[in-house]
């Protein structure tokens, strides 16, 4: 048989392998959040407008694949598995959303869309992973949070805020399932300090 006619039959073999390799589609995961319908107890009403600056992350959460660590000292991600936006949008959106279901401000609203404001609350979201141990899998973030007053652009209140959530179910649903838990733990304890650090 001639060269070129083996080439060719190499190819359509190739080709055929190829064809019959099927490729790992991706898989996207949402954190829910649903607002509670009335502001938590304990919460102080005022007048003060608040704006939402963006939050900020490190460059590992600036993408959607989900993080996860099985060490300390590692941490990798899920090829194909995605959150459906960005950790650091989604953490901004729950948080613009928890503030104003919470009532502590008379207007909350994202920095980029604000006008003069009376406080502007920042932060920065250093985890936001799926976290593999000898005791069990758990999702945690570590938000850090602060809050300015416009006025002199003096800070009235900072805090490292860490949540973590046991995963009970063995898949990425489960993961998706505690992260939510875990940042409405976030919020609402940011809400609350929040609520004190502006009533004092």
């Amino acid at each position: 048989m001639k060269p070129k006619y083996l080439i060719a039959i190499a190819a359509i073999l190739a080709l055929a392998l190829v064809a019959c390799v099927s490729v790992p589609k991706d898989k996207f995961f949402r954190i829910v959040y649903d607002p509670p319908a009335a502001p938590a107890t304990g919460l102080k009403t005022t007048n003060y407008t608040l704006a939402v600056d963006r939050i900020k992350s490190i460059p590992l959460l600036r993408q959607t694949n989900i993080v996860y660590r099985n060490s300390i000292y590692q941490v990798d991600v899920y090829p194909f598995n995605r959150w459906e936006a960005r950790p650091d949008t989604m953490v901004t959106d729950v948080l613009i959303q928890a503030l104003k279901a919470g009532h502590v401000f008379s207007r909350v609203t994202e920095l980029a869309h604000a006008d003069q404001t009376d406080f502007v609350l920042k932060g920065w979201l250093k985890r936001f992973e799926q976290v593999n141990s000898p005791a069990g899998t758990y999702a945690e973030i570590r938000l850090e949070l602060e809050l300015d007053r416009s006025s002199d652009r003096s800070v009235v209140w900072a805090k490292t805020i860490t949540q973590q959530q046991p995963v009970t179910e063995n898949d990425v649903a489960g993961v998706a399932a505690a992260m939510g838990q875990a940042l409405r733990d976030c919020a609402s304890q940011a809400i609350k300090d929040i609520s004190d650090a502006t009533t004092r």
